[in-house]
Parts: C-alpha cells; sequence; structure tokens
C-alpha cells in the first residue's frame, strides 16, 4: 500500500511541503546538484524539455459523469472525475425494510433502470445527491461518502443511486469501494457486486497514520473492495443498491499500459518520501521511507544499493556482539526488511524488530511521543530532509533521531544517534519532531529540529561538534552565508547563528516566517504566512561589531494570507511565490508590491494526507515551474507578465488498499535540473524527464 503521504495539522504541514533545501557545499569531488542550484531556486543553465506527459490506456482517461440522463453519445455535460469520484448521482429512496434488500426488486426491471432527475417510480422521485466533499483545505480527516443516511431515517431502509459514466473508450476498470451496510451494484444491467454485509476500510482518512503508527498496513484489518469492471466505449449506466452509505473510486486496472512522451525512464522504490532528489556525478540520491538512501544509476534509473539507518543499523558492532540477540534475531529481519516488497510485510518486520530492541534496553531504543504526534509523524514521514553531499561523501539525517554518512559506493563512513546525544532524560518526550533538511557547510552537518533547537555534526566522524537550543523554529529550511567575513546560518525566521561554534549573533524578534529564507546580494528575503507580506533583511549595512541587519517589513496589498508551503523563487528583481491552491504571487523586490498574481492550471488534492501545492517553483533554464500533488505542472516564463508555456501531466495510478484517489502522489519534493533532465521524486518512482 503506498501512502498518500503528507500531514495533518496545518502549522506543522509547512515541515513535508518544504522537502527541500538540499544545500550543498563544494568540495573536489564529483560535481554536485541539488535542489536550489544556486540557492535561490535557479538552474539556469538547464536545458530541460518544457512538455512531457504519462496516461494510462484504460477508459479512466477522460471518464466523465453525469446525473441526468444523457441526450445522445456525446458527453456534452459530464464532468470530469474529481479525483477519480463520480459526485454527481441521483438517488431514489427510501424503500421500507424488507428481509434481503439485495434480493428484492422495489422497481420493476430494476438492472435495467435508466434515470432521469424528477422521474417518477413506485411513488418515488429520483433526486440529485452529491458525493460529498467535506473540504477544500488541508486538514480534512472525512472520507467523500455518498450520504445515503439521509434518505435512510429507519434501519434496514434501502435505496438505489444511479450515475452515468461517459467512456473514451471500452476497457477494464476497478471500482474501489467502501459501503456501510448491505450493497449491490450492476453495470449496464450486469452485475458487478453483491455483499449483504458492511466492508469499511477506512472511516476517516487520519485512520491510515493511526495504522501505521502501530505497525498496521489496514487499520481495520480489511481492504476496500475492488471490482473489476468492463466499461463500454461511450455512456455506461451504474446503478447501486444500498442501505447505507457508499464511497466509490474508479481507478486503472493494474495491467493496463500507459502512453509517455518524454518520460526517458522511472525508477521504482519501494516507499515514499518528501525529500528531493540529489545528483553527485553519474548517481542519484533518494530517500525512502521510514530510514533508507537509495542510490540510483542517472543513465537509466537502475538502483545501484540501498542501505537502511535505522535504531539497529546505528547501534555499534562492540554493543551488538555483547548479546545474541542481535546476530542470531535482528540481523536475518534486517535482511528480510531489505528483500522483501510487501509493504504489510515490512511494517511486521519493523514490528518485531523494535520489540526486540525494546527487549535489549527500553531506555535506549523506545521512541518517546506523545499526543497528535503519535499518528501524525507516520504520515508526514521520516525521510522528508533532502540528503546533502560534498562530491565524495553523502550524508543523511531522519526525524527519528539518525544521522549517517557514506560514500557513492554505500560504504558507511559513520551512523549516529543524534537523539541520544540532545535527549533529555527527564523529558516525557523524546526529540522527535520536524526536522530542517540539513547544511553540510565547511566541515559541518548542520541540523534543525523544531522546538528543540539547531545543532552541528563535525561531518568527519558524526560527533557532536554545538547545539543552539534558542532556534525553537527550525522546521522548515535553514540558509547559509557569509556576512562581514564571518559564515553564518539563517534559521528559517532570519535569526544568525555563527557556523563555527554556534552562538547565536542576532535574533529575530517576529514569530514571522514558515518558508524558506532567500538570500542573495546580502540581502535574506522571507516571506511571511501565505506570502501577505515580504520582510527584507539587509546585511550589507552592519554597523561595528552587531549582526543585526536593516530590516523592512512590507505589507502586500490584494494578497491574502493563504496557506504557502512551499519556498519561494528570486529572479531578476522578482519573488514567485505559490500558495497551496496554486495561486501564484510575482513580488517586485524594489518596489516591494505584487507585480500579478495568477491562479495556475493545476489540480491539487486536499486531505488530512495530502496538501494541494508544496513543491517550490523551480527555474529551470529560461523557464519556471510549478507542481501540485496531482502530477500536473506548470510551466510558464519568468517576468513580469504571466506566460504559460506548457501544462504536463503524469498520471500514473497506483495500487491501494483503501478507496483514495489512486493517482500517483507527486510531488511534494522539489524538481531537480541536470543538464537536459529533470528528476521528480513521487511516492511510488523517480522520474526521469528527457529524451530517451
Amino acid at each position: 500500500m503506498s501512502a498518500l503521504a503528507a500531514p495533518g495539522a496545518r502549522l506543522l504541514l509547512c515541515l513535508a511541503a518544504m522537502a527541500a533545501a538540499a544545500r550543498c557545499s563544494g568540495g573536489e569531488g564529483q560535481r554536485i546538484v541539488g535542489w536550489r542550484g544556486d540557492l535561490t531556486g535557479r538552474y539556469p543553465n538547464a536545458t530541460p524539455p518544457a512538455e512531457w506527459g504519462r496516461w494510462p490506456k484504460s477508459p479512466v482517461r477522460g471518464l466523465r459523469a453525469q446525473a441526468k440522463k444523457p441526450q445522445g453519445d456525446a458527453a456534452t455535460d459530464g464532468l470530469p472525475l474529481e479525483f477519480a469520484i463520480p459526485r454527481d448521482w441521483l438517488v431514489l429512496g427510501p424503500f421500507p425494510p424488507v428481509e434481503k434488500p439485495l434480493d428484492h426488486e422495489f422497481i420493476p426491471n430494476e438492472a435495467e433502470a435508466q434515470p432521469d432527475e424528477g422521474a417518477k417510480l413506485a411513488g418515488l422521485a429520483w433526486a440529485p445527491m452529491a458525493m460529498r466533499r467535506e473540504g477544500a483545505d488541508f486538514g480534512n480527516v472525512l472520507m467523500d461518502w455518498l450520504p445515503l443516511q439521509t434518505v435512510l431515517k429507519e434501519k434496514g431502509q434501502a435505496a438505489y443511486a444511479h450515475v452515468y459514466l461517459h467512456s473514451q473508450m471500452g476497457g477494464k476498470v476497478a471500482f474501489v469501494l467502501d459501503h456501510q451496510g448491505a450493497c449491490k451494484a450492476w453495470v449496464n444491467g450486469k452485475v458487478a457486486y453483491e455483499n449483504p454485509k458492511p466492508s469499511v476500510s477506512l472511516h476517516a482518512m487520519n485512520n491510515i497514520s493511526w495504522g501505521w503508527s502501530v505497525d498496521l498496513a489496514l487499520p481495520f484489518g480489511v481492504a476496500a473492495r475492488r471490482v473489476p469492471v468492463e466499461l463500454a466505449k461511450g455512456w455506461n449506466r451504474v446503478l447501486f443498491k444500498a442501505t447505507g452509505p457508499i464511497h466509490l473510486r474508479v481507478a486503472a486496472e493494474p495491467s493496463a499500459a500507459y502512453e509517455e512522451t518524454n518520460i526517458a525512464w522511472m525508477a521504482k522504490l519501494t516507499e515514499r518520501s518528501n525529500a528531493s532528489p540529489i545528483v553527485v556525478g553519474d548517481r542519484i540520491f533518494v530517500c525512502s521511507e521510514p530510514d533508507e538512501l537509495v542510490c540510483i544509476n542517472k543513465l537509466d534509473g537502475r538502483i545501484l544499493w540501498r542501505r537502511s539507518n535505522g535504531f539497529y543499523d546505528a547501534t555499534p558492532e562492540a554493543e551488538r556482539a555483547k548479546n545474541p540477540v542481535f546476530q542470531e534475531k535482528l540481523a536475518p529481519l534486517a535482511e528480510k526488511l531489505l528483500a522483501t516488497e510487501s509493504f504489510a510485510e515490512r511494517l511486521a518486520l519493523r514490528r518485531q524488530m523494535r520489540e526486540l530492541l525494546l527487549g535489549v534496553d527500553k531506555a535506549k531504543y523506545e521512541m518517546k511521543v506523545e499526543g497528535h504526534k503519535v499518528s501524525h509523524l507516520p504520515i508526514v514521514g521520516w525521510t522528508t530532509p533532502t540528503p546533502v553531499s560534498d562530491g565524495r561523501l553523502v550524508y543523511v539525517w531522519f526525524t527519528h533521531g539518525v544521522a549517517a554518512c557514506y560514500d557513492l559506493d554505500g560504504n558507511r563512513k559513520w551512523i549516529q544517534r543524534v537523539d541520544l546525544l540532545i535527549r533529555d532524560p527527564k523529558a516525557r518526550e523524546g526529540p522527535y519532531r520536524y526536522p530542517c533538511s540539513p547544511l553540510l557547510v565547511d566541515g559541518k552537518l548542520v541540523i534543525g529540529i523544531v522546538y528543540e533547537g539547531m545543532f552541528a555534526l563535525n561531518a568527519a566522524d558524526g560527533s557532536l561538534a554545538w547545539q543552539q537550543r534558542e532556534m525553537k523554529g527550525c522546521m522548515v529550511s535553514m540558509s547559509h552565508a557569509t556576512v562581514r567575513g564571518t559564515q553564518v546560518v539563517f534559521s528559517p525566521q532570519g535569526d544568525v547563528v555563527r557556523l563555527s561554534d554556534g552562538q547565536l549573533l542576532w535574533k529575530h524578534k517576529l514569530n514571522w516566517n514558515i518558508d524558506g529564507p532567500v538570500f542573495q546580494d546580502g540581502v535574506l528575503y522571507l516571506a511571511g504566512y501565505g506570502f501577505s507580506g515580504l520582510l527584507r533583511q539587509d546585511f550589507t549595512k552592519l554597523q561595528g561589531d552587531s549582526f543585526e541587519p536593516a530590516f523592512e517589513l512590507a505589507q502586500l496589498a490584494g494578497v491574502k494570507g493563504e496557506g504557502t508551503y512551499a519556498s519561494p523563487l528570486l529572479h531578476e528583481g522578482l519573488i514567485y511565490s505559490v500558495n497551496s491552491h496554486g495561486v501564484l504571487h510575482v513580488i517586485d523586490v524594489k518596489a516591494k508590491a505584487v507585480a500579478y498574481s495568477q491562479q495556475l492550471d493545476l489540480k491539487p488534492m486536499f486531505t488530512y494526507n495530502a496538501c494541494g501545492v508544496a513543491s517550490s517553483p523551480t527555474l529551470g533554464g529560461k523557464h519556471i515551474y510549478a507542481m501540485d500533488n496531482q502530477g500536473n505542472c506548470v510551466v510558464f516564463e519568468p517576468g513580469r507578465q504571466f506566460r504559460q508555456v506548457a501544462r504536463n501531466q503524469i498520471q500514473t495510478q497506483v495500487h491501494r488498499d483503501f478507496p483514495v484517489n489512486p493517482q500517483e502522489t507527486l510531488a511534494y519534493s522539489n524538481p531537480v535540473f541536470d543538464g537536459s533532465r529533470l528528476y521528480i521524486r513521487g511516492e511510488s518512482h523517480l522520474y526521469c524527464i528527457g529524451e530517451r
């Protein structure tokens, strides 16, 4: 089961949504390419294609739905399915309780029903009903049920629900279905499904993360019903008879072939990750939940090696030798974990390993997490921080508190339980919160954890170099620069920390920023929540020994404070910011005013597990690329007027055990450009966009 990957609480979402800032220092190794190619969201020398796409050769492509009876063969009134859901239905009911409602014909020749709005049968009229969409913003936990309970007032009552589906081609699809009562379905007069008992795999979207928090792939022990259905070209009649609400998604069959344009290759990955890829020479490094670093051949997408970085891996060999549990039980489980492709089996193996480690030393191996984070962290994921590299070595940092270093061939140089170095043994919880992507600067690996602080490890051996506990807001992306001959690190709030020893040089007085700061020409730019204001911190005119910048706050007229989780792009005097609903705001830095705003042609999806737009706008050569979480990307020209160049789609469908959108979630991480190619990390694949 692949995840939808994203957070729950609004403020905390920004971490997963900002899976960015793979800022790498130079070195004498191979050329490094990471997101924010020159630390401002730009890859100016890239020459990627502006157009690409991937679409299933299946009836789900272009599938449309409507409630009222069609007039003719054309789908003139039908609406495209929204996230695989036919929303508008006609409902007839209620009908009185009977012993076996699925066997009882409440209307004559029920299988051949071709209803229209207002048409009467059995003294009732077909009436419109919409499959409810409970929220249009991130954080919604409720499912999109067809609310038949509003008609079925008494126990045992039944109702019919009907929708017309228009397919551009004939072929097989899958109905992915949950139902809260007895349920029977017909497609074009033929029985497709029948079940006299309720079948519910998911009551609410946060059930998924709750299940994963206790290592259950299926929180209620049952998967959604997956019903194979044959659709005809043109209009199809879909009829349900049910004694409770139903939830239906229409998915492509797993065997469906795909049409592709400019997809050079795609690499199948074991699990999702919010981390952006980085390119080092001829290799690409990505993360995979919950603790893997994966190395991929840049030329063809072959996986060269995978390395796990859990508590077992971080236990020194000397300690393992003292207890036979490590060699006799844990080592075989670790091998199986890397070998299996089953998500449920991986969860079961992790549970076994965790229980064994707790038996060895509970104080050392227990992750103390309370409250909302118990179920929230598993859906956000542990691999949000993007790896960093100096061209010779690759460094990773994970939310569960483990950092590690590898050479390009996968040989581990060191691994460190940072959580053990910094946690307070008297605290009720450990330092398992939402982290920043790390910085690798001048021999130090700098990490940040919200509410915990900013920390630096010595890149040579992983030892703790310093800790700065006043930096409580390190939840998004940090930045670094040289200011007046001193190397400094900027927190997401614009605080200034000296790299050499962690000394706080200047602390911001405003609780201002949740986006990543952008530093250019001696000025740090910070966007307020929702980009309703622009803060400019000028470090070019520092006085005496002080590092306090001259700062100026400009409120942006006409820009609402909508949720914005993507880092801003600064290019040629303009800042480009895309909010979570796909609204682009372009800000003139000098004028401190909005140059223009534009609703991009994106189709973001929102649930408890999904934020619509989180990937940051990025300059690739002469164009800017903006993506939502549903595989859509708008390419447009930089400048003071909006000029769209292309709109692209990757419509890969993945198998899910729940009736949630089968579209592969991509992308929460940021696009990475390398020469004539572009790399995008989806929940299940790494895509290489370019000519074959």
